[in-house]
């Protein structure tokens, strides 16, 4: 018996130090755990202090996106605008123009066809002057032929 509990006494006393050594892991455990918990914590609070940077970044990159479109969209209509002025502008000036070059046609067309006629006329009466001086010439020729004749032939009947 006294073997029995000498057995006895001596397991759970490995029992008790076993007990106490995994007691001992279980507290060391527990800190590196806490110890984890602490620094993981801390890491969770500088990505939640790093996120809340970035979400004030986000909105105010946001807010300076919107008013970069929106004086763009202002210089934008400013532009069209200005260009629609300027093509009504240019419309009204190439009209002008139109009417005056029609203007200028016309008054060269009507130019061309007085001088047209006017160089017709001055052909006929230029025409009707040789005519006339070509018949008197033809007839003083003719004249003057005549009395040469007359002038021979009596010149040989007087000899």
């Amino acid at each position: 018996m006294k073997f029995y509990t000498f057995i006895f006494s001596l397991l759970s006393t490995l029992t008790l130090f076993a007990q106490s050594n995994s007691g001992a892991d279980l507290e060391r455990k527990v800190e590196n755990l806490e110890l984890r918990n602490k620094q993981i914590n801390k890491r969770l609070a500088a990505l939640e202090y790093e996120n809340f940077k970035l979400i004030q970044k986000i909105d105010s990159l946001e807010s300076r996106t919107q008013n970069q479109i929106s004086r763009s969209q202002e210089l934008q209509s400013q532009n069209e605008r200005a260009m629609n002025l300027a093509l009504d502008g240019f419309s009204t000036k190439f009209e002008e123009q139109n009417k005056t070059v029609k203007d200028v046609q016309s008054q060269l067309s009507e130019g061309f066809v007085s001088q047209l006629v006017m160089f017709v006329l001055a052909v006929l009466v230029l025409v009707i002057i040789f005519v006339i001086m070509s018949k008197r010439s033809t007839q003083k020729a003719l004249d003057s032929h005549s009395a040469s004749w007359n002038q021979f032939q009596e010149h040989l009947l007087k000899k």
